[in-house]
Formats: structure tokens, C-alpha cells, sequence
């Protein structure tokens, strides 16, 4: 009877041990070696709001997981808010892949052209999502700072818009590719109040100097 017992211990210690290394196999390792992190379900362009279509929550290697990435429960926080940079589909989302943490069109903002020949001076780095400067400019005469905008769309003398030449924006200004082509005109968010305090300047024979804000650099 003795031997019989052991016998049947013995059968479900070798089930037991069986099934913890099953669940070590399939999950457990899982759980001590991986992290949630948020990663993209499709590339995202610079510009472009995060919504929660476009993400989706992966477990990774805690050795493989950037700085300052974004994670489950920082998610809610972050959808709805613009991208400063393109990122590959796939990928780990950095918090400091953000404009400044908030979206820069509002419900009271609208996209509007600054026509080629208002500029007098825009730097050929220039891109979406950049943030700006605009100084109205007339010989003899003070520069006017007419305030601060986002850049919603940069564009040629044919309308093509402006991408860097690698499919995507650097983080630093000096760090950009030119691409082929030279920037002719943008598009800005801005409230109809201050787009009309600019064309009254341009009215009244100023030009427009595009000053970009220095964009510090983005740590993966």
C-alpha cells in the first residue's frame, strides 16, 4: 500500500512540475522579464493627433525598452495630442515625441496660407509641426513680433509638400535633411484675430521673417 502512494505521489509530482514549467514557459517568464508598453499599430506622420486606433499595448523585453517611453497608464494622457516627429509603425512612443504636451489647434483655430510673396525670410528646414516665430519686417522701421504658431503644412512653388528626404523629421533643426526641394509657402493654426493682424501688417508693406524655435533633442 506503501509503495502505492508513492507511487501516486510521485505521478503528480511529475504533473505538478510539468505544469509550472508549462505556465513558466507561457507566461511566467513573461511576467518577470517583459513590461507593458504602448507601441504603434500603423506609422504616424509629424503633425498627426494620436488617437487609440493607431496603438496598441505590447509586452517587451524590459531590456529593450527606450527612455521615457510611454506606457498603459500614462495613455489616456497623451490621446489627442500632436506629434512632433514620424514614427515606424511598430514602434515605442516617447513622451517627448509631443508638442509641448498639448494639441496646438484648438476648437477657435483655423489653417491659413502665408502666401509666398508676404515672406521674406524662411529657413529651408522648415517643417510640420515645427513651432514659429513671425516678426513682421519694414526697412527703417522696428520688427514686430506678431506672435507664436505651429506650422500645419510647408510647401513648394507646386504645392508639393515638404517631407525629409529620409520619410521622416529629426528632432534637431541642424539634423534635417533639405530634401529636392526649396519651401515656398506654409499653412499656420491661428486664430481669424491674429491671421488678420498679420495680413494688416502685410497690407501696410511688411514682410514676414519665419523664425523657427529651437526643437532640443529627442533621447531613444
Amino acid at each position: 500500500m506503501t509503495g502505492r502512494i508513492k507511487v501516486v505521489v510521485g505521478i503528480l509530482l511529475i504533473i505538478l512540475s510539468a505544469a509550472l514549467m508549462f505556465f513558466w514557459e507561457t507566461k511566467g517568464r513573461a511576467m518577470l522579464l517583459n513590461e507593458d508598453v504602448v507601441v504603434t499599430t500603423t506609422s504616424l506622420e509629424a503633425g498627426e493627433l494620436l488617437t487609440g486606433d493607431k496603438v496598441k499595448i505590447a509586452s517587451v523585453s524590459k531590456d529593450s525598452i527606450m527612455e521615457n517611453c510611454l506606457t498603459p497608464d500614462m495613455l489616456n494622457e497623451y490621446i489627442g495630442q500632436t506629434l512632433k516627429y514620424s514614427i515606424n509603425v511598430n514602434s515605442q512612443i516617447s513622451v517627448n515625441s509631443f508638442i509641448s504636451g498639448e494639441n496646438p489647434v484648438t476648437m477657435d483655430m483655423s489653417l491659413f496660407k502665408i502666401e509666398p510673396q508676404w515672406i521674406r525670410n524662411i529657413s529651408s528646414s522648415i517643417r510640420k509641426a515645427d513651432r514659429i516665430f513671425i516678426n513682421a519686417y519694414c526697412s527703417g522701421l522696428p520688427v514686430v513680433n506678431l506672435g507664436t504658431y505651429y506650422v500645419a503644412f510647408v510647401k513648394d512653388s507646386s504645392g508639393r509638400e515638404l517631407i525629409e528626404s529620409t520619410g521622416s523629421l529629426q528632432p534637431e533643426i541642424l539634423k534635417r535633411t533639405t530634401g529636392l526641394y526649396v519651401p515656398s509657402y506654409i499653412e499656420i493654426a491661428a486664430k481669424l484675430s491674429d491671421y488678420t493682424t498679420i495680413l494688416s501688417y502685410v497690407e501696410q508693406g511688411y514682410s514676414l521673417i519665419l523664425v523657427q524655435e529651437g526643437v532640443s533633442e529627442l533621447e531613444y
